[in-house]
């Protein structure tokens, strides 16, 4: 494992475990000065900082599952402002400089935030994997948009369209969209499988997955009857449509 890598993955662990140090001295210390026996100043700031620690742990849980998590990470978020506070407490009361005060609170303001970017990337790529990411929409360049600004504007929402069509299909039983196709036969246009002039055509003219199999099962090419069509075969198929509706 590269230092990259083992960053990603510990660096905000690493953060929060010196942040819940820092904390459990610093609520001990009050404890302390405030009168409680060493014994149940040491109790507490255990019990503090268990409570933050085990409330990351569960938003964590829920951000690989691509939940938000909220109750557990608005707990971190409470016990971190509270850790920030207690922190410069400590420093008034050992009558450390006013600056002090400001470098006690740092690392939890500092840990949250690290743990916030790292929470949501587990999130996102729950979400990823679960394919509950949108593909980017098709791009084109300034003089498209200049030339032919409505038509350009058209296709977008052509490509918005279909794809909502799509969820909906594939959200209800038997759900029937626009273009006559069922649940199974419905599938989402990938960016990633298809380039953009060929999701376009492919919304204009309607054409379902299943005739794209049939075509490809006559042609001699091997397709799996479920699943995702290969891009070349995609591209292959309505080359050859293009090329037959220009003859004719």
């Amino acid at each position: 494992m590269n230092v990259q890598k083992f960053l990603t993955r510990f660096g905000w662990l690493i953060i929060l475990a010196g942040t819940l140090s820092i904390s459990w001295w610093s609520l001990y210390f009050v404890a302390r000065h405030e009168g409680a026996p060493p014994a149940i100043a040491g109790i507490v700031s255990t019990a503090f900082d268990g409570v933050a620690l085990l409330s990351a742990d569960y938003a964590l849980r829920y951000a690989r599952l691509g939940l938000s998590g909220i109750g557990p990470r608005i707990t971190v978020y409470l016990f971190a402002a509270m850790s920030a506070y207690i922190n410069s407490r400590h420093a008034v009361i050992d009558h450390q400089p006013q600056f002090v005060e400001l470098l006690w609170g740092v690392p939890s303001v500092g840990a949250i935030l690290v743990y916030e970017f790292h929470v949501r990337w587990e999130r996102r790529n729950a979400l990823a994997r679960a394919g509950r990411v949108a593909a980017p929409l098709p791009t084109y360049g300034v003089w498209t948009w200049v030339r032919y600004p409505f038509k350009t504007l058209k296709r977008i929402s052509a490509v918005i369209d279909y794809r909502s069509e799509a969820i909906t299909a594939r959200n209800i039983p038997g759900g029937i969209s626009r273009s006559g196709q069922t649940q199974q036969e419905t599938q989402p246009v990938n960016s990633e499988q298809v380039d953009s002039s060929t999701k376009l055509y492919a919304i204009e003219s309607g054409v379902s997955p299943e005739q794209i199999r049939q075509w490809a099962k006559t042609r001699g090419h091997h397709i799996n009857s479920r699943g995702p069509i290969p891009a070349d075969l995609e591209r292959l198929y309505y080359s050859e449509i293009e090329g037959t509706e220009e003859a004719n």
